[in-house]
């Protein structure tokens, strides 16, 4: 389990969506259509509401792309932001995609790309939030099917090609990743939120995991408060 088939979960969720209705033939909801079908937009999970948005970078990279056949004009448009984590696992699926390869850094994937606007440190960049991405998600999927905390322990971040730490996100490890996941999941992080969801104890009876690290994910949220 170091490294999940994400790409049948994402099937998975994939067809959730379809099944729903938020995903057609014609494409993916609109976000401003989402928000006024209010019985749709609560019928979704997080990782649903997560997922469409993924569809939607990966659309709009399509379309820069098709229109400029110029990946520095791709980077640039605005169809994903680089700056931030949205939609680089957009831009690097769909560059596997359409060249049927797996990207193995950012030097080959300025080879696949023929970019030269953007330079090896910006492509190392995108790479690595694309994979950060898909780590995290990982977890997250893990989470909502049901996994322990055990099982979380088995999802390694070097099996996406991460480094054993990192900088420059919320989590900076393993650990913490898994504490950010598990906190959110059950709602730490919501004012009230604890009123709503199930008590530390029980949240670590559930994960079966020592409360320590139920209590350090409960802590995570409060040096943000």
């Amino acid at each position: 389990m170091s490294k999940r088939d994400s790409k049948t979960e994402s099937s998975a969720i994939e067809e959730r969506l379809r099944r729903k209705g938020a995903v057609t033939a014609s494409g993916v909801i609109k976000h401003e259509d989402l928000i006024t079908d209010k019985k749709l937009f609560n019928e979704l999970t997080h990782l649903e509401h997560e997922y469409l948005q993924y569809l939607r970078y990966k659309e709009a990279i399509k379309e820069a792309y098709q229109e400029t056949k110029d990946w520095d004009k791709v980077i640039s448009s605005g169809a994903f932001f680089s700056d931030t984590t949205e939609g680089n696992d957009s831009f690097i699926d769909y560059v596997e995609g359409l060249y049927q390869v797996k990207v193995k850094d950012a030097k080959h994937l300025q080879k696949l790309t023929g970019v030269k606007e953007n330079g090896l440190e910006e492509l190392e960049d995108i790479l690595f939030k694309a994979n950060y991405t898909k780590f995290y998600r990982a977890l997250e999927i893990a989470v909502e099917d049901g996994a322990k905390y055990k099982d979380l322990l088995e999802i390694k971040p070097q099996a996406y090609g991460l480094p054993e730490t990192w900088e420059d996100q919320l989590s900076r490890d393993q650990y913490t990743a898994i504490l950010w996941v598990i906190s959110l999941a059950f709602l730490m992080n919501e004012p009230g939120g604890l009123m709503m969801a199930p008590s530390l104890r029980a949240v670590a009876r559930e994960m079966e995991a020592p409360y320590s690290v139920i209590m350090d994910a409960y802590k995570l949220h409060s040096k943000f408060k």
